[in-house]
This record gives C-alpha cells, sequence and structure tokens, in this order.
C-alpha cells in the first residue's frame, strides 16, 4: 500500500477497534470516549481549577503580542509544553523528545508558527505523579538532582530519587473529583510542590505509564489496585446496559 492508503487502514482499524470496545457495557479502564475527553488540556485545565486544585495561569495562543503580555504577569518566568504528544519522530530511527521548556520574550516571536500552550513557571521543590485508581490514591515524589530534571524530570531520569508520599487531603479529594468528573477509574496526574508547600496541578494523563515506579519503589502497589478493580463488584452499574461477550 501507499503511505496515503496505510495512513486511512490504520485510521479504519483504530475506529473499528475502539467503536466495538466502546459499545461493551463492562468496566473499561479507561472508556475510550473518556480517554479521549480527558486529553485536551485546555478542557483540563479549566476542569481542575472548577474541581479545586490551583493550576498555574496558562495561555494558548500564537499572537507575540498576547504571550509578552502573559509573559510580563509571571514573576518566575514562563515555561512552554505540548498539547499532544511530547515528542517528534525524526527519520527512522530518531525521536526528538519535547520536555518543558523555559523560554523568554526573545522566543515569543516564534509563537506565530502554529498554538503554543505556555504556563507560569513554577519553582519546585519537588514534583508528585498521583495514581488514581478507582477511588484509591497512590502517590510518589520525585525529587530531581539536575537543574533541567527540575524543570521537567523526564529529561534526566538518572538522576531522580522516588519515595512514596500521602497528598494533602485537600489535593485528594479535588484530584479525585476530576478524575471522576472525566468517568475515569485510573489516571496519573503530575504535581509540582514549591518551597513554601503549594502544591500545582500540572498535567492529566489518562493512560499514564507507572511501571518504571514501581521498579524504584517495590511496594508500591498499583499494579495490585488495578488487578483488584478489574475484579471488582461484578454488580457494578455497565455503561449502556450491555454485557461483554466471554
Amino acid at each position: 500500500m501507499t503511505e496515503a492508503q496505510t495512513q486511512w487502514v490504520s485510521q479504519e482499524a483504530l475506529a473499528g477497534l475502539a467503536g466495538v470496545l466502546g459499545t461493551l457495557g463492562c468496566l473499561h479502564v479507561n472508556h475510550p470516549s473518556d480517554t479521549r475527553r480527558a486529553q485536551i488540556k485546555a478542557s483540563v485545565v479549566a476542569a481542575a481549577e472548577r474541581a479545586g486544585l490551583t493550576v498555574p495561569p496558562t495561555w494558548i495562543g500564537s499572537l507575540p503580542s498576547g504571550a509578552r503580555r502573559f509573559n510580563l504577569g509571571s514573576p518566575d518566568g514562563i515555561v512552554t509544553k505540548t498539547l499532544t504528544v511530547p515528542q517528534i519522530a525524526e527519520g527512522d530511527h530518531y525521536v526528538r523528545p519535547l520536555y518543558t521548556t523555559p523560554v523568554v520574550d526573545s522566543d515569543l516571536d516564534a509563537v506565530t508558527t502554529g498554538i503554543t500552550h505556555l504556563q507560569h513557571r513554577v519553582v519546585t521543590d519537588y514534583a508528585v505523579r498521583a495514581h488514581t485508581i478507582g477511588t484509591r490514591t497512590i502517590a510518589v515524589r520525585i525529587d530531581a538532582h539536575t537543574t533541567a530534571g527540575r524543570t521537567d524530570w523526564r529529561a534526566t531520569p538518572e538522576s531522580l530519587t522516588y519515595t512514596p508520599i500521602t497528598l494533602p487531603t485537600a489535593v485528594e479529594d479535588a484530584l479525585n473529583a476530576l478524575v471522576q468528573g472525566y468517568g475515569l477509574s485510573y489516571a496519573a496526574s503530575d504535581l509540582l510542590v514549591d518551597s513554601h508547600g503549594r502544591w500545582y496541578f500540572v498535567d492529566l494523563n489518562p493512560a499514564g505509564q507507572y511501571r518504571w515506579l514501581e521498579n524504584e519503589v517495590p511496594d508500591l502497589g498499583i499494579t495490585q489496585a488495578l488487578a483488584q478493580l478489574l475484579a471488582g463488584d461484578p454488580e457494578r452499574p455497565r455503561r449502556n446496559g450491555l454485557t461483554a461477550a466471554a
């Protein structure tokens, strides 16, 4: 097939698979339509604030004048972040990662090349990865020991240390409200804590990876919690009143 035909066939396969699975009235972790809604960053920012979480001021646009006004309002500068996939495939073998990156005023003319996502920079003491599994929350404190890692811990994974942590009750309750509001049974959320102990929500991932954390913290229990969720109450309400075939 040509490249265009291959792309079309791939889209057809995804639509068919997700469409059929989405009709089943079983427990979904997570339902495809809920996953898609929870991947729209602008919507998540607004929903997180409504749920009671603190989100760094956020700007999405393509006008340098607006970006500069946004920059002037941030005492600690601004960063740019992706709205979709945090990487670009260049060629057959090289993947260019796109981490959270500080930007300065002279960079902002570049926003005319496309829609850009900016946030006020949080001077981070440590980061937290919180996993919501049903009604449970399992969280890990992530300490980065490099400058790049404190901006985005994904940038220098070899510099990180991990410690289980309990979220403040208000943060956990707000996070649960956000996740449940999207109808998700599982989500991984990223939070930042500054030197004053203020908590900031920065991302929601309805399909967030976690296994590397269990390699670092073997008793974390995320896999066990997911297994318990999947083997849970058989009388739980079905999404469409349907049942899955064996």
